[in-house]
């Protein structure tokens, strides 16, 4: 491991290339700047395994500019992070701005926050009173939390109710990746419940150049609800299991075995606590708190109305290995963003290359507008199969139950029955059509500009490329910013048909579009992309700082047809 002084010294040195990297992009040299750019992302993420590393408030500081810088130039995900390690990030540190859990708080807890009758033990303590805290002052955190939960928990509440689980471990999702199912963290863990490959795999979750279950709600939600029982029938207590979960199971059981040693009884987590890892003993406090908190936020100070989250419905359809995305959206006339969207397990443009069909996630209610389409997309062993037959899945509406104040007594934990050996299939129809997470996904996709990627081959040049796509040299160049027209083996660029069909690349006069903001984007990225300021933008805008969201809307005076 390193030392204090040779990790300070690394994460100095990655700022120092961060400057020569700006000023290879302010200068216009594009090959400089991407090459230094992958030699960066390359090492900040091999320091970043290092131990110590992450928690150095400086190094996470570089580590996220360097990867959005990656994200912007490429645009495609560089981790694909949740905007949740962040925020957890800030919530362990409150956690751990007070003193630590005395026993007499837990047996007797002498606070004016009530103890909650669960099955999982909900004691309050100041660390649970600081996270509860936390979350009181993050009301974007929290009602980010709350649309997701619309989507997501009626599935998940099913799935751990078939497992046998409590209820209440929906709630670890939200402590986990915040509801994200793309979530990726520093240390190679995805998907909604973050499971590291390995453990993935234990649990029957393929992981491959091609997809990636971790990144499937379902899947990785029966996983996660098996994996956490297997944690409680190890250790006989759930919030021992929680720890286990988050840590090395067998730090946890080294752990509990000097606990008993010295106290001559069984330890709870709470004799632990001082012990474990430091993000773990704050993990049980604030999964506690976020169970509280979301279980009745109204309780909590935050306001009755929010944007409710679509719901998690959609059609499958068997489909051949190997099949394209671009194929399936050409008959449904949507975006492949959308299928995208549905499917975020598919690493790849296509669905896998293997024997079996492959059952593709559609828009609900699309199946039955191009049966005999989509039929043709299915290997003909698989035609007229009940198994691998169309269906529509919808999960319906969560329910709402808040957790009840007790009068401090724990709920004694059942042991789980035994699991089934088949989940059952989900399979309901609608009589009313209702927004899905699938329309939100063909809005987005119909209100963006109609883009593609092309990664640059050997041999090509933006004469051929131009002439493949059908637009101007100087329209590619503009769209990627371009200052001369040399561009090399595996570069990205953006194509933006749409430019031509209008007339080229600048109009005679500036015309006002409205410009929808996509995750990852920040004003000098849309400032680019349309030839002005960002100053401009803010002007245009009213805006008082540069921040800007996801979803919204600015107001931009171009010359260019961006599309």
């Amino acid at each position: 491991s390193l030392s204090e002084e040779q990790l300070a010294r690394r994460i100095a040195r990655l700022y120092v290339r961060q400057a020569e990297l700006l000023e290879a992009e302010a200068a216009g040299d594009t090959d400089a700047y991407q090459g230094q750019l992958d030699a960066l992302v390359r090492d900040v993420q091999l320091l970043a395994e290092r131990p110590g590393a992450s928690d150095a408030a400086r190094f996470r500081e570089v580590y996220s500019s360097i990867l959005t810088e990656y994200e912007q130039f490429y645009d495609e995900p560089a981790l694909s992070r949740g905007e949740v390690y962040s925020f957890r990030e800030q919530a362990f540190a409150s956690v751990d701005a007070v003193d630590g859990p005395l026993m007499e708080d837990v047996s007797l807890p002498p606070s004016t926050v009530q103890a909650y009758a669960t099955v999982f033990p909900m004691d309050m303590n100041r660390s649970v009173e600081s996270s509860l805290r936390f979350l009181q002052r993050s009301p974007g955190h929290v009602a980010r939390l709350r649309s997701r939960a619309d989507t997501y928990f009626p599935m998940v509440e099913r799935i751990l109710a078939e497992e046998g689980v409590p209820d209440e471990l929906k709630y670890l999702a939200m402590v986990e990746s915040a509801l994200n199912p793309r979530a990726y963290s520093h240390a190679g863990a995805a998907g909604m419940w973050q499971f590291i490959p390995a453990t993935g795999r234990a649990y029957g979750l393929r992981v491959s150049r091609e997809m990636d279950d971790r990144l499937n709600p379902e899947k990785a939600t029966r996983a996660a609800a098996r994996h956490l029982r297997d944690l409680y029938e190890r250790f006989g207590d759930w919030q021992l299991a929680l720890a286990g979960y988050n840590c090395n199971p067998a730090r946890i059981q080294r752990e509990l075995n000097r606990a008993e040693a010295r106290l001559g009884r069984q330890p709870t987590f709470w004799d632990i606590y001082d012990h474990i890892p430091r993000e773990t003993h704050n993990y049980v406090p604030m999964f506690i708190a976020t169970s509280i908190v979301l279980s009745n936020p109204e309780a909590h100070g935050f306001p009755a109305t929010y944007e409710a989250g679509p719901q998690f419905a959609y059609d499958t359809i068997p489909v051949e290995g190997g099949t394209s995305l671009g194929t399936v959206a050409g008959i449904l006339d949507v975006d492949v963003s959308v299928l995208r969207a549905l499917n975020p397990s598919l690493r790849r443009s296509r669905v896998p290359d293997q024997r079996d069909p492959w059952m593709l996630r559609i828009p609900p209610r699309f199946y039955a507008d191009h049966a005999e389409a989509l039929d043709r997309l299915a290997p003909r062993s698989a035609r007229g199969s009940a198994l691998y037959a169309a269906q529509t899945v919808n999960f319906g509406t969560r329910a709402f139950r808040p957790i009840e104040a007790s009068t401090g007594t724990r709920v004694a934990a059942a042991r789980p029955p035994a699991r089934p050996a088949t989940p059952p299939r989900v399979a309901t129809a609608e009589a009313t059509p209702v927004r899905t997470v699938a329309d939100d996904a063909v809005a987005e996709a119909e209100s963006a500009p109609r883009i593609s990627t092309h990664r640059v081959r050997r041999g090509e040049n933006l004469t051929l490329i131009a002439q493949r796509y059908g637009v101007t040299v100087r329209q590619i160049m503009n769209e990627n910013n371009l200052a001369r027209t040399t561009i090399r083996p595996g570069q990205r660029l953006r194509i933006n048909p749409e430019a031509s069909r209008a007339g080229g690349a600048v109009n005679s006069g500036p015309r006002t579009i409205t410009h929808r903001v996509r995750s990852g984007e920040n004003l000098t990225v849309i400032a680019r992309r349309y030839g002005v300021t960002v100053r401009q933008v803010m002007n245009w805008n009213n805006l008082r700082s540069t921040r800007i969201r996801s979803g919204q809307r600015l107001r931009i005076q171009t010359r260019r047809n961006v599309g």
